[in-house]
């Protein structure tokens, strides 16, 4: 999980000058989750111990958030924190963003003791990296409670009671642990495919705007030059086409037949998302130019211009909206194409038979 500790050494043993240990040095800017654990053991060795402990939590806690819950074990370095980092000013103002909670763990000497549970302790860490990458606001933070009470009872099921080594983890207790984790894996999934969803949606506003921004330059680059093309008509078509393709989105998502591959991360779905308007707007110009040129004739343009303005945006945002009716579309025109030259063998002469042949034959002789 983020943060795993280093192994530690007990440096309680050997001689007396033991409280005087490289744990009890001078605290570093950055106090790592072992440095805390390390201190943390030592805390009883006297007055300055545990004035050290509280300076390395004090300094842990500003770096990686306060503890807002955790278990040590007395009897070993098994140790497991969940933190809670406020938002910055900016991130309030700019991203609306939550206080970030995170899991730090000290699982080398569990493993070492219970190697039967190592397994389970991965999967655990696993799917501790994918809610922090995929979730966000509640969800993040439930599941991340519900990973850090799974690890906690871990733990302390194989702490040593009175000095007494835990006896090993038995089969049946190792599958109880193992459907837990499909338990919250499976709540992980629904709510990540929601999250891919509101992240697709975002992605696709901001390809929206970029969209607007893109356009605005080439608007002024085309009014300066002789092509023959209605700039009013060309960009609304290049709009019309980006928000059928965002509504069409939408309207998927609200019947539940739209989804995203979430496990691909967040990245990755909100670029392949700002394309997709990009994509929409060139099918909606696609139809206006087709109609525009005379390779579509199926469908009669009107003379009027401000009906015409309307007739193109309509078809451009029905381009955007759905491009299988424009692949459909132009795959008709072509079977019209291919069909000409069938028409033009069928006004050719007939064959002749096998006695006119042979007449022509002796005519020839």
């Amino acid at each position: 999980m983020a943060g795993i500790a280093h192994p530690y050494e007990d440096s309680t043993s050997g001689d007396a000058d033991s409280s005087v240990s490289p744990a009890l040095a001078k605290p570093r800017s950055k106090v790592s989750f072992s440095d805390l654990v390390e201190t943390w053991a030592l805390r009883d060795a006297g007055p300055d111990a545990e004035r050290r402990y509280h300076e390395q939590r004090g300094g842990f806690e500003s770096t990686h958030g306060e503890i807002t819950d955790g278990y040590l074990c007395e009897a070993g370095p098994m140790a497991i924190v969940l933190t809670a980092q406020p938002p910055g000013r900016l991130e309030k103002l700019l991203l609306f963003r939550k206080e970030r909670i995170q899991i730090y763990t000290d699982t080398e000497r569990l493993v070492r003791a219970h190697p039967e549970v190592a397994h389970v302790l991965h999967r655990a860490e696993v799917q501790y990296v994918s809610v922090r990458q995929a979730l966000r606001g509640l969800s993040q933070r439930l599941l991340v409670n519900w990973l850090f009470v799974w690890n906690r009872d871990v733990m302390i099921s194989a702490a040593p009671v009175e000095g007494v080594a835990a006896a090993a983890f038995e089969p049946h207790e190792i599958r109880r642990l193992d459907r837990e984790l499909d338990r919250i894996g499976e709540s992980y999934e629904q709510a990540a495919s929601r999250e891919a969803q509101i992240v697709y949606l975002g992605g696709m506003l901001m390809g929206v705007l970029a969209l607007c921004a893109v356009a605005v330059p080439i608007g002024l680059l085309l009014s300066g030059t002789d092509v023959p093309v209605d700039l009013t008509t060309f960009f609304g078509c290049l709009i019309a086409g980006a928000l059928g393709a965002l509504i069409s989105v939408v309207t998927r998502m609200s019947a539940d037949r739209f989804h995203v591959r979430h496990e691909v991360g967040r990245g990755y779905v909100q670029r392949v998302a700002a394309f997709r308007p990009f994509i929409g707007s060139v099918f909606g110009l696609l139809v206006y130019f087709a109609l525009a040129g005379g390779v579509i004739r199926q469908l009669d343009i009107p003379n009027a211009e401000s009906d015409r303005f309307a007739f193109f945006l309509v078809l451009a945002f029905a381009a955007g909206f759905s491009e299988r009716m424009v692949k459909e579309v132009l795959r008709s025109t072509a079977g019209e194409e291919a069909q000409r030259p069938a028409t033009q063998s069928a006004t050719s002469p007939a064959p002749m038979s096998a006695d006119a042949t042979d007449a022509r034959r002796r005519l020839d002789a």
